[in-house]
C-alpha cells in the first residue's frame, strides 16, 4: 500500500495536482519516502525532511521543502498511563471490575480467532459483549458498526458496555472508551488505539482515570525466540517482526504512559529507527519480516505503471489480471444465501435485490475455503437468481446456508476438499 501511495503521488504531482496526507504516527523514514515520490513527480531533487517536531506540517514544492512545527489544541493534550498485563485472566478481571462500575470498555485483539475466544470467555463469566471484526457479511458488519458508534461514539449517552474487536476500531471510527485492553502491537498502532481512550471531554466518567492495558510478555533483555508465547501466538503471525513488537513493549512500558503530543514522535522514531535494537533471539523474525517487506516492494513495483515510461504494460499484464493492492492472507469474496427448502434469498435483506446481495458479501480466507460445492437442491433456483447479475457478479461464489440446530451452515471447498462453514450474525464466519 505504501508503494502504491508513493506511485499515485508521483503521477498526481507530475500532472499538476496537490495532495494532503494526514497521519498521527508517521515515521521519518516513511515521510522521506513520500517526499521522494513527490520529488520524482516534480522532476527534481528535494532535501529529505529531518524535523522531529510534533505536530509538524511538511510542505513539498518543486523548489524546496518547508517543515513547520505547529501547536496542538489544548484539549488534545493528554497523558495516558499504560500498564502491562500478562494473560487473559488478568484482562478479564480488569474488564469485570470496570463493567461493574458502568464503564465503556474495549478489548482489541489482533486476530479474529482471538477476538472470538475473548468474547466467549467474557460470556462465560457473565459479561455480555459486542463482537466486531471483519469476517461478517457486509450488512451485519454495518449494523454492528452502527451499534458500536451508538453505544461508544461521540454523542452516545448510554455508554456502559463492552466491545471485543479486531483492528476495525483502530482508526476512522470516532469512539470513546473509559478502559481499553489491547494485545501488543507495533507502537504506532498502539498509539492509534490509545487515541480512543477518554477521547472526548465528559463529566460523567464512571472510572476515576483513563486506563490502557496492554497484554504482553515482559520485554526482558534477552527474550527467547518464542518470546510471545501461546497467549499472543496469532499476534506473531499478524505482525511477523517480533523485534519490532519487543521494542514497542520495551519503549512503552519504560515510558509508563503515552504523552500527547510531546511523547509521540519519540516513541515512534525509537521503534522504527534504522539502527534500532534487535535482540539476537529475535533477529531471525526481523530478517524474515524485512525480506518479506522488500519482496513486497518489488512486487508492487512490477505491478504498477512507471511515470517515465507512460502507460506501458511492461510487466506483462493480461486484460483480465487482478492486481492485489495488499499483501497478506489470501481471501476471496463470497455471497451468502439462505435456503429453506424452496426459497433462496440473500442473507441480508433490502428492498433492492441487487443491494441485498451486495450486503450479503463476506471475505473468506483461503485457508477456510476457496470455492463452493456445486451440489444441492437449490442449483436451479440459484441459476435463475444469478441470471439477473452482471457478468462479474456471476463469478462470485455463493455459499448457501441452511438451518443447522439453531445456527446456519453451508458446504464449501478448500483445495477441492469439502468443508463446512458456519455463520452467525453475532459471531461471524467460522469453520
Amino acid at each position: 500500500m505504501t508503494e502504491e501511495l508513493c506511485r499515485l503521488l508521483t503521477f498526481h504531482v507530475a500532472l499538476g495536482g496537490s495532495a494532503v496526507i494526514l497521519s498521527a504516527t508517521l515515521p521519518t523514514a516513511t515521510r522521506s519516502k513520500l517526499a521522494r515520490a513527490c520529488a520524482t513527480g516534480f522532476g527534481t531533487k528535494l532535501a529529505a525532511p529531518v524535523s522531529l517536531d510534533y505536530p509538524l506540517i511538511t510542505v513539498l514544492r518543486a523548489n524546496g521543502v518547508t517543515e513547520q512545527p505547529c501547536g496542538s489544541r489544548a484539549d488534545r493534550a493528554f497523558t495516558l498511563p499504560v500498564k502491562r498485563i500478562g494473560d487473559m485472566d488478568e484482562a478479564i478481571a480488569h474488564i469485570i471490575a470496570a463493567a461493574n462500575e458502568g464503564g465503556a470498555i474495549a478489548w482489541v485483539r489482533n486476530s479474529v480467532a482471538d477476538a472470538v475466544a475473548a468474547h466467549v470467555a467474557l460470556l462465560a463469566v457473565g459479561i455480555p459483549a459486542i463482537l466486531f471484526h471483519a469476517r461478517f457479511a457486509m450488512g451485519d458488519r454495518l449494523a454492528i458498526e452502527g451499534n458500536v458508534l451508538a453505544r461508544f461514539g461521540k454523542n452516545s449517552t448510554r455508554r456502559a458496555g463492552v466491545v471485543v474487536a479486531t483492528q476495525v476500531i483502530e482508526q476512522s471510527l470516532d469512539l470513546d472508551f473509559d478502559l481499553m485492553v489491547s494485545d501488543l502491537a507495533p507502537i504506532d498502532l498502539l498509539i492509534q488505539r490509545a487515541g480512543r481512550v477518554w477521547r472526548h471531554k465528559r463529566t460523567d466518567r464512571p472510572l476515576p482515570a483513563a486506563q490502557f492495558l496492554v497484554l504482553s510478555p515482559e520485554p526482558e533483555a534477552q527474550p527467547g525466540a518464542d518470546w510471545l508465547g501461546t497467549a499472543l501466538r496469532r499476534t506473531g503471525t499478524v505482525y511477523p517482526d517480533h523485534a519490532l513488537l519487543w521494542r514497542s513493549a520495551k519503549l512503552l512500558f519504560a515510558a509508563g504512559a503515552i504523552v500527547a503530543p510531546g511523547g509521540i514522535r519519540q516513541l515512534v522514531e525509537a521503534a522504527y529507527a534504522a539502527d534500532a535494537e534487535v535482540p539476537q533471539e529475535l533477529a531471525a523474525s526481523a530478517n524474515r519480516a524485512e525480506g518479506k517487506g522488500r519482496a513486497g516492494e518489488s512486487l508492487a513495483g512490477q505491478s504498477m505503471l512507471n511515470w517515465k515510461k507512460g502507460y506501458v504494460m511492461e510487466s506483462g499484464w493480461a486484460d483480465d489480471n487482478i492486481v492485489r493492492t495488499r499483501i497478506g492472507e489470501n481471501s476471496r469474496i463470497f455471497r451468502m444465501a439462505r435456503w429453506d427448502g424452496g426459497c433462496l434469498r440473500p442473507w441480508c435483506e433490502d428492498n433492492t435485490p441487487s443491494r441485498a446481495w451486495a450486503l450479503s458479501e463476506i471475505p473468506v480466507p483461503q485457508r477456510m475455503a476457496d470455492s463452493v460445492t456445486s451440489d444441492g437442491p437449490w442449483q436451479s433456483v440459484l441459476a435463475a437468481v444469478k441470471a439477473g447479475w452482471t457478468e462479474w457478479e456471476q463469478e462470485i461464489p455463493v455459499l448457501v446456508l441452511t438451518a443447522d440446530r439453531g445456527s446456519w451452515a453451508g458446504q464449501a471447498l478448500r483445495g477441492g476438499t469439502p468443508v463446512t462453514l458456519h455463520y452467525d450474525s453475532q459471531i461471524g464466519l467460522r469453520s
